[in-house]
């Protein structure tokens, strides 16, 4: 699910999901030792956040999951020579060298 939002309402948006599936309220949330966020009372419901220039997006399951979202900016014309290798530089000009 993406909802054009806040970049601080990604746990709105888990708040809702979690509403879909029976549960009233956002449970406590802790961290791994990496960082990644948890459900110490649920620990076989996995979620993951993220979001990019006010989307949010989130991904709910039952196994270990990830979820990621860019929102990319305009790139200068002379970026793909730099960042693709001579081969792949040559697949994007064989199909018309636009972004």
């Amino acid at each position: 699910m993406i909802w054009k939002v806040g970049e601080g309402d990604a746990y709105a948006l888990l708040a809702a999901l979690l509403r879909e599936e029976g549960m009233e309220s956002l449970p406590r949330i802790e961290r791994l030792e990496g960082g990644k966020p948890w459900f110490p009372e649920h620990p076989r419901l996995h979620f993951s956040l993220s979001h990019s220039r006010g989307l949010s997006l989130c991904a709910l399951g039952e196994a270990p999951l990830g979820a990621d979202i860019e929102v990319t900016a305009p790139r200068s014309p002379g970026f793909p020579r730099y960042a693709l290798s001579s081969r792949e530089y040559a697949w994007f000009q064989s199909r018309g060298g636009r972004w």
